[in-house]
């Protein structure tokens, strides 16, 4: 299984505040809460008495879009980037989106996450119902 590293997903928050607007501190690398990105990384491996925390893919990616957004990882951008670095990191293991899904669509699950409604599970079906497998 691939992984999305700390410069993957810093090179992703650069990229959305790049072609959507927002605010980039290039001298923190946009970073706000230096413990949360570093829990973040290790996220997808977390493992609790031996049993992995998130034990299929789709829980994986689940992770990196629910603490990116609930935990503000950077100053700007924290929506935009879970998505895409969930995305990313599907991409990344031969799981693509569904092309019909709209954007609209992708935001409106951001918010609703912002907003604390889904949690990881619930995140992880989604993921799943939007993607080709």
């Amino acid at each position: 299984m691939i992984y999305l590293t700390k410069e993957d997903i810093i090179s992703i928050n650069k990229d959305m505040i790049s072609s959507y607007g927002g605010i980039f501190f290039e001298g923190h690398y946009n970073i706000k809460n230096d413990n949360s990105f570093e829990f973040l990384l290790n996220a997808p491996l977390q493992e609790l008495c031996g049993v992995r925390v998130y034990p299929n893919i789709f829980q994986k990616a689940a992770s990196y879009l629910f603490y990116i957004i609930k935990d503000h990882i950077f100053y700007d951008g924290n929506k935009r980037t879970g998505m895409m670095s969930a995305f990313t990191f599907l991409d990344n293991n031969g799981i693509e989106i569904r092309e019909d899904i709209t954007k609209e669509r992708i935001v409106n699950y951001a918010e609703r996450i912002a907003l604390c409604k889904p949690n990881i599970n619930s995140i992880s079906r989604w993921l799943r119902k939007i993607s080709l497998k």
